[in-house]
This record gives structure tokens, sequence and C-alpha cells, in this order.
């Protein structure tokens, strides 16, 4: 059985379940989640895989985490061993994450595993797209404001434009960590596209409006049309992950969902720009793109 830690953000949230499916797949085993510490959290909408998508893998069990981690399965043990500097007390059914990108290790692990990390490389799971694409297949209905925007998304080519600001700005700890993007990227991205102003349908998802309004729509063509999306907030707030899959093409954030709202897109011939910079630090992201994704 695989058990992999649940954390963070939906994005950080998908990441982190499409590994261990993939690795259940490969290992012809289980997968269970372990949801205590995203379930604890207030600062995003807690575990939102289950009311969000057709998932498949359950939560664990206390009788899977003891089968698995032995007597380290309570959960301040578990939390505990998050630690460097107690490592060495894991034991070799308790896998961290060496690093940002693509960790080697996985490929060694054995089929009684419990898993840590954000894991946020396709690399883990790009060979098993079609298993994981029916795993994340929203399970709701839109609501009628939504399948209104669907609708206006899919009549003519439309390109999704997602613009996070927010805690990048007035988050101490984040505004270190993430770049925040400039008008620049999306004019450059824009440009990349070389897509005709007047057929295309630009759809602007953030959570700062105004700034969108003045730094980027102000100083674009006239020629084009656009729409932002705005509507969806607090727990509804994944919908704007299914429009964003809905569009022609993505340009995205340094944001894991804007990330997976391209990998979700099927549309053909769509293409996605990402940001080269995902970080102020020099944290290597050398695997956190498809290789046909284009990077300014």
């Amino acid at each position: 059985m695989i058990i992999v830690n649940i954390n963070g953000g939906l994005g950080n949230q998908m990441f982190q379940y499409a590994l261990g499916k993939a690795l259940s797949i490969n290992k012809n085993t289980d997968l269970t989640l372990y949801t205590k510490e995203v379930s604890n959290r207030n600062d995003h909408n807690g575990f939102e895989l289950h009311n969000v998508f057709n998932t498949t893998s359950a939560v664990a069990t206390d009788t899977e985490r003891k089968s698995v981690l032995g007597m380290r399965h309570p959960h301040n043990i578990i939390k505990l061993l998050r630690s460097k500097k107690i490592g060495f007390l894991r034991g070799k059914h308790y896998i961290v994450e060496n690093h940002f990108h693509y960790d080697k290790q996985i490929e060694d692990i054995n089929r009684r595993v419990f898993l840590r990390g954000f894991w946020q490389s396709e690399k883990y799971f790009s060979a098993h797209r079609q298993a994981i694409l029916k795993e994340f297949s929203f399970k709701n209905k839109l609501s009628d404001k939504n399948l209104k925007a669907a609708k206006k998304i899919q009549e003519i080519t439309s390109v999704s434009i997602h613009v996070r600001r927010g805690d990048y700005i007035s988050n101490p700890g984040a505004s270190k960590t993430f770049a925040s993007l400039s008008a620049k990227y999306y004019q450059k991205a824009l440009k990349k596209l070389n897509i005709d102003p007047i057929k295309t349908l630009l759809v602007f998802f953030s959570d700062d409006t105004d700034w969108v309004e003045k730094n980027i729509i102000n100083q674009l063509s006239k020629d084009y049309h656009h729409m932002i999306v705005s509507h969806n907030i607090g727990s509804e707030s994944y919908n704007d992950m299914r429009l964003m899959s809905l569009c022609s093409h993505n340009i995205i954030a340094n944001s894991s969902f804007s990330w997976w709202g391209a990998w979700l897109n099927t549309t053909p011939g769509r293409k996605v720009i990402a940001p080269k910079n995902w970080f102020l630090t020099d944290k290597s992201t050398v695997n956190l793109y498809p290789n046909d994704w284009i990077k300014i």
C-alpha cells in the first residue's frame, strides 16, 4: 500500500495524488491518502480532492497507516518526522522528497510506503496521463453562470490568462519566495501565441481584478474581446480551473492551480505559455513543465 501525505491548496493536492496514483499503478498496489494536516489548515479550502473530482482513492485508516509505518503511525509522530534533524528515525517506509525537481529516489521505493512532499513534476505521472485525467474529471455540474462562461469560451478561440497576486504580494513568506509576474510577462505571452485579436477571447482569472484591468486590459489592443471570471470564490473556486481547461490556449502564472488548468486542457493544438521564473530563489524548476510548454 502507498500512502501519500496531502497538503497545501488544490493544485498541490493534485500533484501529490497524481504521483501516488501513478506509483500505485506501477507497483500494482492500493493508494490511500493521509489528510490530517490539510484538514487542519485554514489558509486554503482544506481537503478538496474528493469534493471536486471523481478520485477513487480513499483516506487512509488507522489500520492502514499502522501496516505501513508500524510504531511511527500516530499523527504526532508522522508530523514530527518531517524534520530533517531526525530524518534518520523515519525508517525505509517513510519517504520525504529531497528537492523541488524530479526526485529519483521515487524509482526505487517498495510497495509499502508513506510519501511526503510536493512532487511538482509531470515526470512522476506522464506515463499514465489518461488514468490521471479520469481521476481528475470534475464531479459536479456547472452552475448557470459557469455554463454561460463555458459556452463563450468554447465558441471562439479563447486564451486563459491566470494572474495570481494576493498572497504573493501580501504574505511576507510568499512574497520572498515567489515571483510576482509583471504585465510585461502577459504581453510577451500573448505576442508569443501569435493569434488574431479580432477572433480571440481573453479570459482572465485573478485574485486582483483591479490590477488586471489597469495594467493588462487597458494596455491591450482594442481588437481583443475579453472576459473576467471573478464569481468562483471559496469552495467554488475550483471552477476557475475547470474553465481554464476548456480554453483554446493557456497563459499560466507561477501557480500550481493554473498549471493544472493547462494540464487538464485536452483541446487539440492548445499552446501553454509558462513563466521561466517560478521562484525568486535559485531553486531548480528543471522538471516542472511538460516539454511542449513554452517558457518565457
